[in-house]
């Protein structure tokens, strides 16, 4: 899978614990807010997971698929000044066209991004950090921080959005 990578190295970035528990969060704020604006229901489509990196001591962690309704492009971009950039994901790349919005944020620095594709009514979004390393607070390598909430169960239903459009 591609992992977009950094100019940071691995060593000085944020511990992937640390991403549970202080980043994570504020991504899913994105998440909420669109859905709040729409007055939509996020449904759930996989699971997160985290995966090794070539680099020993460094993991990635992907995030389960988050669908809502969609708003409006110039709104995403504007939520995504207010909550995604203050988190260091300032590089956007719009890839938007024929009724198909596409955006993600990418953080230079440190890696990782987060990206959303919209039609029909609907948006898929989903995250995913760079190889970070691990601070050690977690007992097995591959084990998700307490305080992360769990991934909900999975709800996707293509036929609901196609219904609501």
């Amino acid at each position: 899978m591609f992992t977009p990578d950094g100019s940071q190295p691995i060593s000085q970035r944020v511990s992937t614990e640390e991403f549970q528990r202080t980043i994570e969060p504020q991504i899913l704020r994105y998440v909420d807010e669109v859905a709040s604006r729409t007055s939509s229901v996020i449904q759930h489509d996989g699971y997160s997971s985290l995966s090794a990196c070539n680099e020993e001591g460094a993991w990635v962690l992907h995030s389960q698929m988050y669908v809502t309704a969609s708003l409006d492009e110039e709104e995403l971009l504007q939520l995504g000044e207010q909550i995604l950039v203050p988190l260091g994901f300032t590089d956007i790349t719009d890839s938007s066209e024929d009724g198909l919005v596409a955006l993600s944020w990418f953080n230079p620095l440190t890696g990782g991004f987060v990206g959303l594709g919209a039609s029909d009514g609907s948006m898929r979004f989903h995250y995913q950090s760079s190889c970070l390393p691990s601070d050690g607070s977690t007992t097995k390598p591959m084990q998700f921080v307490p305080e992360r909430p769990e991934d909900h169960p999975q709800t996707y239903e293509p036929d609901f959005w196609g219904a609501q459009s």
